[in-house]
């Protein structure tokens, strides 16, 4: 069976400008596990939606964006150990965005085949 998804990621430099890609995803590496985990949303899953003051469920942040009952269930969230840094496609964790103190930056793609 094909795989469903491709994910990788690195180290790399401060980028010079965001894109709009929503698969690409330029984070503060600084804290990161070497091995991030990546899995299925589970139903109590929380995060720190980017540019926003309070946590909210993963599920909850999806259905106010709109994504069907079908995608919502597809979704995937990139962890570092158990914390998640990325609903994958869709909304980074404001804990890990770039600020001027960061000093180490990491690359993350995802694409859906």
């Amino acid at each position: 069976k094909d795989k469903d998804f491709n994910f990788s990621w690195n180290f790399d430099e401060k980028p010079e400008h965001f894109n709009s890609d929503s698969n690409i995803e330029f984070i503060d590496a600084s804290n990161l596990n070497n091995a991030l985990i990546i899995r299925s949303v589970k139903k109590d899953d929380q995060f720190l939606p980017l540019g926003m003051k309070g946590s909210k469920k993963v599920n909850k942040f999806l259905k106010d964006k709109k994504i069907s009952s079908f995608k919502r269930n597809q979704s995937l969230v990139v962890c570092n150990k158990e914390e998640i840094i990325w609903v994958a496609g869709h909304q980074l964790s404001d804990k890990y965005k770039i600020n001027q103190n960061s000093k180490k930056f990491a690359k993350l793609n995802f694409l859906r085949n």
